[in-house]
């Protein structure tokens, strides 16, 4: 009997398993949210490598959750604010655009964030935190480490902020090098100690002296406490006593009555101030101290300002001062297009943004 060969049941391939979600790319986030950025740009960066609606997905949930809790759980916590801030930013984008915060360690940070909120009791101006900054470029920040800022940002004493023209003057050195490198260096009204603390530390500037100054108590002792934590960065490019906070009120300078401050500044090479004319009152005196670091370098010092626009009789006054103390004045200019995005490494520029600084060249 002839059979028929009966061919074998088909076997489809198994279907394989559904593909992970990728992993989110937080990166440019926890730059902005460690430097306690403006709220709308830190919030966007989540966006930058996981668009809509990928950014609002349990994983990238859990990854924005780590990075606030390790930051708050480190020895330069950003504030609980700010922290509790941008969290409800996320919750309130998340939720307008369909989607509910599910993940578990997001939930238990945002309930902690707004308990300990809840429990500050002392005033707003003794309140302590930290701006961290880095750089993905080693030839302008060590990257080892982030430059870790202390700052009291509702204290009464301007010293305890860093001002948009501290961050600009910043960047503008490591722009152009050429002006500071290798060279010893003066900084008058230092407050947090931020642009001091890059001209000392950064591997493309490497000035060997860094002498930071400024005149009330809060400020100075802030100041060395932001000097002492950073010693480990300032130690990847430099001595870590390259760095030093010295007392120094300019009607004492401008009058010689500090001999302290005389020898520092007839030492240094370059004279930075960042953000210092504002004051009617003390401009003479500044412009003074100013003249003495010029006469005392034969020609070759120089002094760099980068100052904010903000009155115009007290702009005038500074130039008239400038003129009646025979400085010369050069405002150096910065392109349309700005500094470039490399060296926007300071993401701190709430009220005056990066266009409205002006930098001031001074020499005799």
């Amino acid at each position: 009997m002839e059979t028929k060969n009966t061919p074998p049941p088909s076997q489809s391939s198994p279907t394989p398993p559904p593909s992970p979600p990728p992993a989110p790319n937080l990166q440019h986030f926890k730059r902005k949210f460690l430097a306690q950025a403006p709220l709308t740009p830190t919030f966007n960066a989540i966006s930058l490598f996981n668009p809509p609606p990928t950014c609002f997905h349990q994983p990238c949930q859990s990854g924005i959750a780590t990075i606030i809790s390790a930051a708050l759980n480190s020895p330069t916590p950003p504030s609980f604010r700010y922290s509790l801030k941008v969290l409800q930013l996320y919750s309130k984008n998340a939720e307008a655009a369909g989607f509910f915060v599910e993940d578990d360690e997001f939930m238990v940070i945002l309930k902690t964030a707004i308990d300990v909120c809840k429990k500050i009791t002392e005033p707003e101006s003794d309140l302590l935190c930290y701006e961290c900054f880095e750089s993905t470029d080693p030839t302008l920040l060590p990257t080892k480490s982030p430059l870790a800022i202390r700052i009291a940002p509702f204290h009464n004493d301007v010293g305890l902020r860093c001002w948009e023209a501290g961050y600009f003057l910043a960047e503008f050195f490591l722009c152009h090098p050429e002006i500071i490198r290798n060279k010893r260096v003066l900084e008058l009204g230092a407050g947090v100690g931020l642009t001091g603390l890059v001209c000392a530390g950064s591997p493309t500037l490497r000035c060997p002296s860094v002498h930071m100054t400024d005149y009330t108590p809060e400020t100075i002792v802030n100041m060395k406490h932001n000097v002492l934590i950073n010693s480990e960065w300032l130690g990847e490019v430099n001595n870590k006593d390259s760095c030093t906070v010295g007392f120094l009120d300019w009607t004492e300078l401008a009058e010689e009555k500090s001999v302290e401050g005389v020898s520092y500044l007839n030492r240094a090479e370059v004279l930075i101030a960042a953000d210092c004319v504002y004051d009617r009152d003390y401009i003479p005196h500044l412009v003074a101290a100013v003249k003495l670091l010029l006469e005392g370098g034969g020609g070759n010092k120089q002094a760099i300002f980068a100052t904010t626009f903000r009155n115009e009789a007290t702009f005038e006054l500074f130039i008239s001062s400038l003129q009646s103390y025979s400085v010369k004045y050069e405002e150096l200019k910065i392109p349309d297009a700005g500094l470039g995005e490399k060296y926007e490494i300071f993401d701190r520029f709430y009220i005056q943004q990066r266009s409205e600084m002006r930098i001031h060249k001074f020499t005799l």
